[in-house]
């Protein structure tokens, strides 16, 4: 025990780490409905709803004028067998009855965004503008508000058709509803090869299990696994979410064990720990702060900006980028190597601050140094590196990710990254 409680502290090389709270909210009002669907009248009044977290839905009101229920609404509160979508989607999953519907549904997969998430209804759906939006493992579904009753009638049809795409990643499945291809490259691989878990006597990440590849192989919601033993396994995943007028890009990593009836479910973690090095954001740059000529790059200011649930201060520079060439050296250090890489490079100094953003002549990079967080006793470790509405926005570019899970006094490790 004493070793594992090492490898798991040992993340700690990282970064430091900071502890999460989240509690729920629920709106009190007159009427109630499990159905009812948040309003919100732009993309970016969404965004800023999830933002602010649970506070905001207490003064959100439900578009039709009664109560609202959220995915966290424990199964026994929800008529699931007269329910359109709660009983399609329930015969696709295995679960106890005292559960809420984001984990026993899957919804914790679809949306790892808890602040996201409660804004919600039980089926998944949340309307902006004139706009009907339903998060389902196939995408996000999208109709006028007028055409809820006919799609809810007729959603488990829409599950099993592939429709007729008509732009990427979107599908039409039937007049006036398309379906976005949200999750696309998510693969559900239940074959596994047969693995032995051995001790590890000492802590050397060049011993652990790696998947290396550009970013669209290892972080375009590509999952990863690693056994425990043949009914037990950790589960990794950074994943890239569009779910049409909102977007996000996050990581992390559970647990998993195999039911008597052949499905996984997730567990309590004895232990378990997400570590990252640099990790390379890029968006395209939409020229908004001014043409970048042939100038030296010059200090652009700072920002407080919000990160997990912590302000972080973003020192910005100005007409330079950091060359594809050098993001495996990037990617491989922590905020002192990019600190002395960006001083030797613009003669700027980045000391104090906590993350960095680029601005080139192509191209915005935002840079999170390394860090970590690890805890006991918990089913999941979840990190959300960027949200936006769906303007361009930021994508993982290069990085380093690498993961540690414990149970009992069993422990397995594992590295996903651009390079190592």
């Amino acid at each position: 025990m004493k070793r594992i409680i090492i490898l798991l502290s040992l993340l700690a090389t990282f970064g430091s780490c900071t502890k999460e709270n989240i509690v729920f909210s629920e709106i009190a009002e007159d009427e109630t409905s499990s159905n009812a669907i948040l309003f919100f009248n732009s993309p970016e009044a969404l965004w800023e709803s999830i933002s602010k977290g649970e506070d905001d839905c207490i003064t959100t009101k439900a578009a039709r004028g009664t109560s609202f229920s959220n995915l966290f609404t424990s199964l026994t509160e929800v008529d699931i067998e007269s329910d359109p979508i709660l009983s399609y989607e329930a015969k696709k999953r295995f679960f106890e009855g005292k559960e809420t519907i984001y984990k026993a549904l899957g919804y914790d997969e679809l949306v790892p965004n808890e602040n996201f998430a409660r804004l919600l209804n039980t089926h998944g759906e949340f309307r902006v503008g004139d706009f009907v939006y339903k998060v389902s493992p196939r995408g996000t579904y999208f109709f006028p508000e007028s055409g809820l009753e006919q799609f809810e009638a007729n959603y488990a049809a829409y599950e099993n058709m592939e429709g007729e795409l008509v732009k990427e990643k979107t599908y039409l499945i039937a007049p006036s509803v398309y379906r976005y291809d949200t999750f696309a490259g998510v693969v559900e691989e239940e074959m596994m090869p047969e693995t032995k878990v051995n001790p590890i006597p000492y802590y050397n990440w060049s011993q652990a299990e790696t998947h290396q590849g550009s970013a669209n192989e290892v972080f375009e919601n590509q999952i990863f696994y690693k056994e425990f033993q043949w009914n037990v396994r950790m589960k990794t995943r950074v994943y890239n979410h569009d779910y049409v007028v909102y977007q996000e890009r996050g990581a992390y990593v559970k647990t998993q064990n195999k039911t008597w009836i052949g499905w996984w479910a997730d567990k309590t973690a004895t232990g378990l720990g997400l570590g990252w090095n640099n990790i390379i954001m890029t968006k395209p740059y939409n020229g908004l702060n001014g043409p970048i000529l042939s100038v030296s790059p010059t200090f652009y200011g700072i920002s407080n900006e919000q990160f997990n649930g912590s302000t972080v201060s973003v020192y910005t520079i100005f007409a330079y980028s950091i060359p594809e060439a050098d993001y495996p050296q990037i990617v491989s250090g922590n905020i002192d190597s990019l600190r002395l890489f960006l001083l030797n490079r613009t003669g700027l100094d980045i000391i104090g601050h906590d993350a960095v953003r680029l601005i080139g002549p192509e191209v915005v990079q935002t840079i999170f140094p390394a860090d970590y967080r690890i805890g006991q006793n918990i089913d999941e470790i979840k990190i959300i590196f960027s949200d936006n509405v769906m303007a361009p926005s930021y994508k993982f570019a290069a990085g380093q990710f690498f993961y540690v899970g414990q149970d009992n006094d069993l422990l397995v490790t594992m590295r996903v990254g651009t390079s190592f």
